[in-house]
């Protein structure tokens, strides 16, 4: 019950996090980086349900080493979309000239919830 439950919070924060990061790109004519934040590799947004069912029970080694491994295909898909994009970093320094809090917001959401992930993992590890 639990890997369903945090499935399902991957699944609506992904959909959340995607609607806010359309939201920035003016509906998909403006900055795609939160997008590429939202789609980091070709399986988009169910990278987030598996994240979320990994992490709702770490306590199996397997478990940790699987969560670890997707995290890392995650932060490798990143870069990899961020520059396979031309124009993608001069269309985030408009993003930024034109609405600064926007891209803070963005930013805090995926950044503070990168934080509770591997928080979680630290949690049972140690």
């Amino acid at each position: 019950m639990r890997r369903l439950i945090g499935s399902i919070i991957g699944l609506v924060f992904g959909a959340a996090y995607g609607f806010f990061a359309t939201l920035m790109t003016g509906g998909g004519h403006g900055n795609f980086l939160w997008i590429m934040m939202f789609f980091p590799t070709i399986f988009g947004l169910l990278v987030f349900p598996v994240i979320g069912f990994i992490a709702a029970d770490l306590k199996p080694k397997i478990y940790k080493v699987f969560f670890v491994l997707v995290m890392l295909f995650h932060y490798v898909g990143i870069p990899i979309q961020l520059f396979s994009q031309k124009g993608l970093i001069s269309g985030t320094a408009l993003a930024w000239a034109r609405e600064p809090e926007g891209v803070l917001f963005c930013a805090a959401v995926y950044l503070s919830t990168q934080g509770v992930i591997w928080a979680i993992l630290f949690e049972v590890c140690w």
